[in-house]
């Protein structure tokens, strides 16, 4: 609008401003916003997923379905990576872990526990398994590290495997020379083993074709116990009065044995015919395998009475019988390694 004034014609200042002029700083803020909101919905928080690290220890007993990792927002982001906030030692809780306990995994764990874990997950990797399972089971015995447990038990359990399900040596093995006239089946008797797990570890084929001198892998009177409980579904394995490995167990799939002391009578092994062919699922993954393998269990004397059995999933025969269900990887190798008499203990 023109005004006429002392010095000509002049502009209006109220007159002359449009709305976007009065309100610029509204339109700029407006897609600001927009992108704070964005931003602002958070960063992934960050997730230990490497199973050699001890804090994740309890994801072992967590089941299949996991958490979802929690979001932060982007300023949390930025202070914990300024300013070296988030310890994940103290940040993990059984919710973030995904285990359904109370309480939240330890605070902090003890410096002594932390090095030897080193050590022995180092060991481990460098594949000197003797040195790893010697540190394993030195770590199994402190009280510190009883939160870590059920991670240190997984790790031996998988030691334990490669060391006395393979020809390699171990506490508790020796080597013996074939002489002239031993049979494999009289040779398992003096070492206390079953005769599946001689001709398993050496990779014996043909026993007829054995030579004179041949080197055996055997093991020296082993003493196995296998403590079973029906109420935590899981059987734990001793091995001359240490711990050897724990076996998850499918309580649901057969018909639980009552309570007491049993022990092992027999092993059997039996290859199905071809219209018998099993070919279904388990453990997640297709088995096409023809061999059904249990262990048969009797009563001790004065105590119960009748025989069960320690079977895979692939074994329906005797579903309904007492008997007690293992993952069929797992009954394979209880059937190579618990010798005939070997105490089997079963709980409520």
């Amino acid at each position: 609008m023109l005004n006429r004034g002392s010095y000509g014609i002049e502009y209006d200042d109220n007159s002359r401003d449009s709305a976007f002029q009065r309100y610029w700083w509204v339109a700029l803020s407006i897609p600001v916003l927009v992108l704070l909101f964005f931003s602002m919905r958070g960063c992934a928080d960050p997730v230990v997923t490497s199973e050699d690290d001890p804090v994740e220890a309890r994801r072992f007993d967590a089941p299949e379905e996991k958490a979802l990792p929690k979001r932060m927002s982007i300023w949390t982001h930025f202070v914990n990576n300024v300013f070296k906030k988030d310890n994940i030692d103290t940040n993990i809780t059984s919710e973030t872990s995904g285990v359904q306990s109370k309480g939240p995994l330890a605070k902090q764990i003890a410096p002594q526990v932390r090095e030897l874990f080193d050590k022995a997950n180092t060991a481990e990797q460098a594949n000197n398994l003797l040195e790893a399972r010697q540190l394993f089971l030195r770590l199994l015995r402190m009280d510190e590290s009883q939160e870590l447990r059920p991670f240190i038990e997984r790790k031996l359990g998988a030691i334990h495997a490669s060391l006395y399900l393979t020809n390699r040596p171990a506490p508790g093995k020796t080597i013996h020379s074939l002489a002239s006239g031993e049979k494999l089946g009289k040779l398992a008797q003096q070492y206390g083993c079953s005769l599946e797990y001689l001709l398993y570890v050496n990779t014996i084929q043909k026993p007829e074709a054995l030579q004179i001198g041949k080197k055996l892998m055997v093991l020296q009177n082993p003493s196995f116990e296998l403590l079973i409980s029906k109420r935590d579904s899981m059987a734990v394995l001793l091995f001359n009065k240490g711990f050897f490995k724990r076996y998850p167990l499918l309580m649901h799939e057969g018909t639980p044995p009552p309570k007491g002391p049993y022990r092992v009578r027999s092993r059997g092994r039996r290859t199905l015919g071809t219209e018998e062919k099993w070919t279904g699922v388990v453990d997640d993954q297709p088995r096409f395998e023809h061999d059904i393998c249990w262990v048969t269990l009797s009563a001790e004397e004065g105590s119960i009475s009748g025989v069960i059995s320690l079977q895979g999933t692939r074994n329906v025969q005797t579903k309904q019988t007492p008997n007690v269900r293992f993952r069929n990887a797992d009954i394979e190798e209880l059937y190579l390694l618990l010798p005939s008499n070997t105490p089997v203990i079963v709980t409520d």
